[in-house]
């Protein structure tokens, strides 16, 4: 994979014609691209030829054009991502916390709708026996939907939507800020649209509000805007990590989400740093629980590895057909007459409408009222169940 480097001093976008970035979902940018700057010149003196390649580094023994690296801003962008990583992780942890207990408290105890969760999802037991509410499915999702949207259209309407589209919008065209208000705003809306039986996931909110607390880091330490990108992308990686509690694999969604067909190497170790301080952070408040429960253990089969492939071209034709659906579903909701923050209310209404009568009709056959195989809320315990059954 080639790479392209400029000066920092230069501070200016740069031509790259071999490298092909296009940004995930969002119309193509020439996004700037500098180095860090690994210096030895304290190691070696000015010279041509030989010394000046020393200078570079090692690497300039086999290029003359190879790049150099600033150990100091190096050093300053790990440390900043670690301060990222430890915010991101409190308030995740708070987020995740929030989320669970209004759905405990609305859904499980009030309306007795018995919510499948993920293996880490159980923070808290209710006891005595539920009375089931069917109204109150109906009602619920468009209660919490409508205050969601009411927040987020006078207050922050940044945060309307999933958030991810909104994370890689400020990457790109933004110069990766974003406002400050974003930090409290996007998970109080999402606590109330999801903790109500919203039929969506955590992982949008959660890079938003990354996002907002690695662009709030960057702006009181004053640093270059190709910095703040970076830092940017440390939060998305570090609150993805204190939520689903998976630093590794978070590190390279933040890093690869933005484009195409590319990912933002000059992030990577930043974003690894950074939720694996999260990470830290949550396994020290909630224990060192995965989110799911491990699966048994299976034969490895190879004949089954075909299997597998039809699985993923199944998989990648249902993806691409959910997400056509979704962004019709946005651009009739778009032309609606009224108000925007009547609209999450209303597609609340539908879900609640859509999904209660399905939950009546299977819980009636599997013997638990209220148990309607994950169509409300984030659907993680449905996911739980396919892992380990």
């Amino acid at each position: 994979m080639p790479y392209c480097f400029a000066p920092i001093a230069a501070a200016r976008p740069i031509a790259c014609p071999n490298r092909r970035r296009t940004p995930y979902r969002l119309a193509p940018t020439a996004a700037a691209r500098y180095d860090v700057r690994f210096s030895m010149r304290p190691f070696f003196p000015r010279a041509g030829g030989l010394g000046a390649n020393l200078r570079r580094g090692f690497l300039g023994l086999l290029s003359p054009e190879a790049p150099t690296i600033d150990l100091q801003l190096l050093g300053r962008t790990l440390f900043h991502a670690a301060v990222i990583g430890a915010l991101a992780g409190l308030v995740g942890a708070g987020f995740f916390y929030g989320l669970e207990w209004l759905q405990s408290l609305l859904l499980d105890d009030l309306a007795g709708y018995v919510a499948l969760r993920a293996h880490g999802e159980r923070l808290f037991v209710s006891h005595g026996v539920r009375q089931f509410r069917p109204w109150l499915l109906v009602v619920l999702p468009a209660v919490g939907a409508l205050l969601g949207g009411i927040l987020t259209a006078k207050v922050a309407p940044e945060t309307q939507g999933g958030g991810g589209d909104a994370m890689i919008d400020a990457f790109h065209h933004h110069g990766g800020i974003i406002r400050r208000r974003v930090i409290w705003v996007k998970p109080l809306a999402s606590i109330l649209t999801l903790g109500t039986g919203g039929a969506g996931g955590r992982e949008g909110p959660t890079m938003q509000i990354g996002a907002a607390i690695g662009s709030l880091v960057a702006r009181y330490l004053k640093v270059t805007p190709k910095e703040r990108r970076i830092l940017l992308l440390a939060g998305v990686a570090a609150g993805m990590s204190a939520v689903f509690r998976t630093p590794l694999g978070a590190a390279l969604l933040a890093v690869e989400v933005l484009y195409r067909d590319d990912f933002e190497s000059d992030a990577l170790i930043p974003a690894v740093l950074g939720s694996v301080v999260a990470y830290s952070v949550v396994i020290s408040i909630f224990g060192e629980s995965t989110l799911f429960a491990h699966a048994p253990r299976y034969p490895f089969v190879p004949a089954h590895l075909p299997l597998y492939g039809l699985l993923a071209i199944l998989v990648a034709i249902l993806a691409a057909v959910f997400v056509a659906m979704l962004r019709g579903v946005q651009k009739v909701f778009a032309v609606l007459p009224g108000p925007k923050w009547i609209r999450p209310g209303i597609g609340g209404l539908l879900l609640g409408v859509f999904c209660t009568p399905i939950i009546l009709i299977v819980g009636h056959r599997i013997g638990a009222p209220g148990q309607g195989l994950g169509l409300m809320g984030g659907g993680y315990g449905s996911v739980q169940m396919a892992i380990t059954g």
